[in-house]
């Protein structure tokens, strides 16, 4: 995820070869529509948490690193709370707050899977 000025944009990849493109696309389109139908695991959400929170960790253990979370904090008007509660907030999300702002904020765009890699 790029994060701009109360903006931001979603990427997803994929390490597959040009004739399971399509098949990539829909099933990344269908993990987004499963979202919003129907809330993750909290075992799929400590996961990724614990991932988050250990990644977050690691980003600061540099000078490098907690300058691009100072510029974070300047370019988004945040105060120093946002980072000193980070780990702590992740913690709080829940199953259904995931549900929720896939439905709010995540609109793929449809395509014609079988002619966009044509």
């Amino acid at each position: 995820m790029d994060t701009n000025y109360k903006s931001g944009v979603w990427y997803e990849s994929a390490d597959v070869t040009t004739e399971h493109t399509g098949a990539s696309l829909a099933e990344i389109q269908k993990e987004i529509q499963r979202l919003q139908e129907e809330p993750p695991t909290q075992e799929e959400l400590d996961g990724i948490i614990n991932y988050e929170s250990g990644i977050y960790v690691l980003q600061n253990s540099t000078p490098n690193g907690i300058i691009g979370q100072l510029i974070f904090l300047d370019t988004h008007d945040l105060d120093e709370s946002f980072l000193t509660n980070k780990v702590q907030n992740m913690h709080a999300i829940t199953p259904e707050k995931v549900q929720e702002m896939t439905r709010k904020y995540i609109r793929p765009v449809k395509y014609d899977l079988d002619s966009c890699w044509r």
